[in-house]
C-alpha cells in the first residue's frame, strides 16, 4: 500500500514536470513551440503517441535539445523510482527504531530529540512517509472522536 502511494505521488511529480514548459523551448519560434505545446497537451493521445510525436517534431524544427530533455526526464524517472524501492525497503526498519525512541520513557525530551535527529538523517525519506501516515491516522482519529462526543 504505502508503495503505491510513494508511486503515486513521484507519478504527479512527474505529470507536474512535463506540463511545465521546458527551457529548450526558449530557442523556438512561437508557433513552433504552440505545436510542441498543443501535442504535449493532448488530452486524447496516449503517452506513447504523444512521445512518437513529438520527437517527429523535434527532428522537423531540428531541436536537438529534446532529446537531452527526454533523456533527463528517464534519468530523473529511473531514479525516483529506484528511491521508491529503497524506502519501501528500508521502511520497516525506519518504523521499527521510530516506534522504539518514541516508546523509551527513559530518556530526556533532549535525548529522544537527539535520537531522532539521528534516525532521520539516516531515513530521511522513510520517517517523512511515517510522518504523512501518522499525521493523517491521528487527523482521521480525531475527527472522529469529535463525532464520539457530538462535536
Amino acid at each position: 500500500m504505502l508503495k503505491v502511494l510513494i508511486v503515486c505521488a513521484f507519478g504527479a511529480v512527474a505529470v507536474l514536470a512535463e506540463q511545465k514548459e521546458p527551457s529548450f523551448l526558449a530557442n523556438v519560434k512561437s508557433d513552433d513551440k504552440k505545436e510542441f505545446l498543443k501535442i504535449q497537451n493532448d488530452a486524447v493521445l496516449t503517452i506513447s503517441e504523444i512521445d512518437t510525436k513529438l520527437a517527429a517534431w523535434a527532428k522537423k524544427h531540428n531541436v536537438n535539445a529534446y532529446n537531452k530533455y527526454k533523456t533527463d526526464l528517464n534519468n530523473i524517472a529511473s531514479g525516483a523510482f529506484k528511491k521508491v524501492d529503497e524506502t519501501v525497503n528500508n521502511f520497516p526498519k525506519a518504523a521499527a527504531a521510530l516506534k522504539t525512541i518514541l516508546r523509551n520513557k527513559n530518556q530526556t525530551y533532549a535525548d529522544r530529540k537527539k535520537a531522532l535527529d539521528k534516525l532521520q538523517a539516516k531515513y530521511p525519506y522513510e520517517l517523512q512517509a511515517l510522518s504523512v501516515l501518522r499525521n493523517r491516522y491521528i487527523a482521521e482519529h480525531r475527527h472522529g472522536a469529535k463525532k464520539a462526543v457530538g462535536l
